[in-house]
């Protein structure tokens, strides 16, 4: 049995992946599923992603969609788990990314990690309780808090940075140059 793409929206992605994540052998060539998720006995999924490209196949917006979706899971599996390994979270660890380039007020913290500002003060507060960061009121609005590094929130923040860098180095391995590099403009110009 070949399984069928959804038909409608109300049919989500996670709900055909699940029923179908057995059958992934049997996906037609190149669905966005095979392609995130290739078989491990092989290396189907790179084969798939060359034949799309040969067939010079266009994707629909909802194939964009779930092949960003499982982009960002695997690239989010690699922090979390570069993260684990220096007891802390994955947002903490991109907090602590976001703040290695110059002190940020909460909002901004809040942005860059996708959290909600409330959100954020308590992310700042584990920071904090770990000594990895600090809080400062604002000299030109006491309402804003600016939150810096400290010393030791420094080194960490530079060997995670390493060890990401080298992670996502070997994730991004099977690119050439020129293809990282139109990935990087795409993304830029669609973020």
């Amino acid at each position: 049995m070949t399984p069928r793409y959804p038909e409608t929206p109300a049919q989500s992605f996670h709900d055909f992946t699940t029923q179908h994540a057995r059958t992934r052998d049997t996906l037609p060539l190149g669905s966005p599923y095979c392609l995130l998720n290739p078989n491990p006995r092989t290396t189907q999924g790179m084969a798939d992603a060359h034949a799309i490209s040969a067939a010079e196949t266009e994707p629909s917006p909802l194939d964009l969609l779930i092949l960003s979706f499982g982009l960002h899971r695997r690239l989010e599996t690699l922090v979390e788990k570069t993260s684990r390994e220096f007891d802390l979270t994955a947002t903490e660890a991109l907090a602590l990314h976001c703040l290695s380039r110059r002190p940020e007020f909460v909002s901004e913290v809040a942005r860059q990690t996708g959290l909600r500002p409330n959100g954020a003060s308590v992310l700042i507060g584990r920071l904090v309780s770990k000594r990895l960061v600090r809080r400062q009121r604002s000299r030109g609005d006491r309402r804003l808090t600016l939150i810096t590094l400290t010393d030791s929130g420094q080194a960490l923040a530079a060997t995670l940075q390493l060890n990401l860098w080298r992670d996502i180095e070997s994730f991004l391995e099977p690119l050439p140059p020129a293809a990282r590099t139109r990935l990087s403009d795409l993304l830029r110009l669609l973020a």
